[in-house]
């Protein structure tokens, strides 16, 4: 049967769409190529409201709405699948479409979707799976997704419209026990609005290998986020690539985050498999870990992971685990902790003499670094690979590791030295071993660079300080006076302090690429200046203006940052 249009009717209910009356479906056999299923409410269905059958091809469903009535606000559900696409030779349907009415409304069935027997080349684009028709509220399924043996399935797209909204579903948002599926730019777990309107379990689970879950490029992003259980649930199967998602944000950086914090369940991301990676994702605002690891030879790298309920990477089991790049900050615990279960609530795991001990990751000793180097410096293990980081500091005093910075070979003797030039000069850094088998380790106590000057702190303010106000600088931005041939440039700093006693004196500290102070001149009344620059060296600069009243109470404004750019040849 060749090129059938089934179009604008009313399966299963009233001629209202509002209400059961009676079993409705669609049913594409053996043979049926080219047909088009179009804006019709099908619905009501003991089993499947459309069954795409063995050596049924290149079908497509638009604009339907499947388990629900006509307004796209009350459940009418298929009591086993609202699609099913099922067996070989089904090759190439397409559900859904980027067009503004191609979508279909896919909720209130057993499972919203459902891929399996070695189906091929199923496209699922555009479509609202698991809430009503505004995309607000949840009309669930029990699965919104579910892809079987299969191959080559497609979910969303990275032109805009093709993703689809699978949210407010039972169980998970998507359920892969495929090979090869890819998921690329949905969003699972959020509402039209972006609010939190989460799958019950987790945003996707996956069993199964080779499936690719977001991209680098342009909209091929998911964002899966808010969802009860935690983001991705890698359960099983290797080669899997998580890479390029926003895990536990909205499109626009707020918190809405996967798993229960009350409870310390959900990781972002939990890799509970062997031999897959996480790259390049933003998880974010977990109810426990950012990424949680159960297996081998997995490869977390180049990931943003901040303001997780617990550690930002918390290795469980395994060994050869890879942690190499990321960002990792703001977590409630260590920016990486290896843990064995059951131990709890895991914490710095010291180094051993000689390394002998084993566990997650083979609790690899993380490296020390020499006291008061201007190079980081120090020792780990013979022949590994050391990343330093400038350090966002945890409660603990090791790590976390926030920017990465370099990375060096300590030597047969386990020395490394790794030079970090003058932008860090005054940071504190920390950082992490990885040995040839792929263990990395903790993060190590972090250390203050020597050469960088700690200004002592202030005694407390006192009633009557001076008043700083109206605060300026002519420029946020200057150049440095080296190499021969450039022209600097120099900042000029303002401000209007008062005093009833009184002003004694003003000026401006600065620590940074170059530390020191320079007195500030009364310009006029109560306005003071001072010229803060230029310097040699390119960096930033960090400035605050202080100022003394003649009975020597002292104030002082929060630090200020000034660029300090390479110079430009004359």
């Amino acid at each position: 049967v060749l090129g059938t249009v089934i179009q604008a009717n009313r399966m299963g209910t009233n001629v209202d769409g509002t209400a059961s009356i009676c079993e409705g479906s669609i049913i594409l056999a053996d043979g049926t190529e080219g047909a088009q299923i179009l804006e019709n409410v099908i619905s009501s269905s003991s089993a499947v409201g459309v069954q795409i059958e063995f050596n049924s091809a290149y079908n497509s469903l638009r604009g339907n709405f499947i388990g629900t009535d006509a307004t796209g606000t009350t459940v009418v559900g298929n009591h086993i699948n609202g699609v099913a696409v099922s067996g070989a030779l089904a090759i190439g349907n397409i559900i859904g479409g980027p067009g503004a009415d191609d979508g279909n409304l896919i909720s209130g069935n057993g499972n919203g979707i459902s891929v399996s027997g070695d189906a091929s080349g199923t496209v699922i684009q555009g479509n609202k799976i698991g809430t009503d028709l505004s995309g607000s509220v949840a009309l669930g399924n029990t699965i919104g997704i579910s892809v079987g043996p299969s191959s080559g399935t497609i979910i969303g797209g990275s032109v805009p419209g093709e993703g689809n909204l699978i949210s407010g579903n039972e169980d998970a948002g998507i359920s892969l026990l495929s090979d090869g599926t890819l998921v690329i730019g949905n969003t699972i777990g959020l509402a039209s609005d972006e609010s939190a309107l989460g799958n019950g379990s987790y945003g996707i689970h996956i069993s199964g290998d080779g499936n690719i879950v977001g991209g680098s490029g342009l909209g091929e992003a998911n964002i899966i986020s808010g969802n009860a259980m935690g983001g991705v649930n890698l359960a099983a199967g290797t080669g899997n690539l998580l890479i390029g998602n926003t895990i536990g944000e909205d499109s626009s950086g707020n918190p809405r985050g996967n798993g229960d914090p009350a409870t310390s369940t959900g990781p972002g991301i939990g890799l509970f498999a062997n031999g897959n990676q996480a790259a390049l994702n933003i998880i974010a605002n977990s109810g426990y870990a950012g990424v949680a690891v159960q297996g081998d030879d997995n490869i977390i790298s180049g990931n943003k992971i901040h303001d997780n309920h617990a550690a930002g990477i918390s290795v469980l089991l395994g060994t050869g685990n890879t942690i190499s790049q990321n960002s990792i900050y703001n977590n409630g615990a260590l920016g990486i902790d290896l843990v064995a279960l059951p131990a709890a609530p895991g914490g710095v795991t010291l180094n051993d003499p000689g390394d002998g001990d084993s566990g997650p990751n083979d609790l690899l000793n993380f490296p020390v670094f020499t006291a008061g180097t201007a190079a980081a410096a120090g020792t780990a293990c013979p022949g590994c690979t050391v990343e330093v980081f400038v350090a966002a500091m945890d409660p603990s005093g090791y790590g976390e590791g926030k920017t990465f910075i370099t990375s060096v070979t300590a030597d047969a003797t386990g020395h490394f030295e790794a030079s970090l030039g003058s932008t860090f000069i005054c940071a504190r850094i920390t950082a992490t071993a990885t040995d040839e088998a792929g263990n990395t380790s903790e993060f190590s106590k972090a250390v203050l660079r020597r050469g960088c000057i700690i200004l002592p702190p202030l005694p407390p303010r006192v009633t009557g300080i001076p008043l700083i106000k109206n605060i300026s600088a002519s420029a946020n931005a200057i150049f440095a006076s080296v190499p021969k041939g450039c022209e600097p440039t120099a900042s000029q700093i303002s401000a209007v302090i008062s005093d009833p006693s009184g002003v004694e004196s003003a000026m401006v500290v600065f620590t940074g690429v170059s530390e020191g102070k320079v007195p500030m001149s009364r310009a006029s009344g109560n306005r003071w200046q001072a010229q803060l620059g230029p310097f040699e060296t390119p960096g930033e600069i960090e400035w605050q203006i202080r100022a003394t009243d003649s009975h020597g109470n002292r104030s002082e404004t929060g630090f200020f940052t000034l660029t300090v750019n390479p110079c430009i040849p004359k």
